[in-house]
């Protein structure tokens, strides 16, 4: 080999290894990116997954929450009215009553279980939550105040008498009861009262349906905002119940 071919050689040789080296030192700067891009993807990735599964999670609790609620209650109407077929017509009757200000859905099944457990009919019940609830909104008052009165109302038909403990809570959650009660006995002492009744031979039942119709003359609360968003609340969680039970019944839950 000649002195010229072997300077040529040794240029060639040269210049290819600083273009691989070049190559190489780009693939090194090309799998770096890639790299970084991959840890950012994956970082992004957990982010949207926390970001998405909060809310899911939130919405299965819901859900849940909202079956086993609607679960029960239906199981205590069905235990009142003896049958699955009569508890679903009953309900919807309960839900349109619920429409009313004063009345939520679940206070109104709740009152009617209870009223109806010692001894008040379907008819009264109704009346009594129709009634009561007018009286409550039509001082500000709210669907829990119902479930107070409902409890304490159930209490006293129960005890076929009129008691001061009974009483004395009923009037607090709804003020206008006791001008009520004053129209028709001239007072609202309990013992009084139980006189009055003992003496004409009428139970504690019969001194609430007289109270009942004494309240039904009381002007009716028209439905506000507030009234809407709590029917709106209504439907939203009869909405998350239906899903919930066929969900349950897709996978045979019992």
């Amino acid at each position: 080999m000649n002195e010229a071919l072997a300077i040529e050689i040794t240029a060639i040789t040269g210049k290819f290894e600083a273009a691989l080296k070049k190559s190489l030192g780009q693939l090194d700067g090309f799998a770096a990116k890639t790299e970084r891009v991959g840890s950012k993807m994956e970082s992004m990735g957990q982010r949207m997954s926390l970001t998405l599964s909060a809310p899911l999670l939130l919405l299965s609790s819901r859900i849940i929450s909202a079956t086993r609620d609607y679960d029960k209650l239906t199981q205590a109407l069905i235990s009142i009215e003896g049958s699955a077929g009569g508890a679903t017509k009953r309900m919807a009757e309960l839900k349109i009553l619920a429409l009313n200000p004063g009345i939520g859905f679940e206070q109104a099944i709740a009152g009617d279980v209870r009223l109806r457990a010692v001894g008040v009919s379907a008819q009264l019940s109704t009346g009594i939550l129709k009634e009561f609830a007018n009286a409550i909104a039509a001082t500000g008052g709210t669907a829990q105040q119902l479930d107070l009165v409902t409890y304490q109302l159930g209490q006293m038909a129960a005890k076929g008498k009129i008691m001061g403990n009974d009483l004395r809570p009923i009037i607090e959650q709804a003020p206008a009861v006791a001008a009520a009660i004053g129209k028709i006995y001239g007072t609202i002492d309990p013992e009084a009262l139980s006189k009055m009744l003992d003496k004409s031979g009428k139970t504690s039942i019969d001194f609430i349906s007289e109270l009942v119709g004494e309240l039904g003359k009381i002007p009716r609360v028209a439905g506000g905002v507030n009234n809407a968003f709590e029917n709106i609340g209504i439907s939203v969680k009869e909405f998350f119940a239906r899903i919930g039970t066929s969900t349950f019944e897709v996978v045979n839950i019992n």
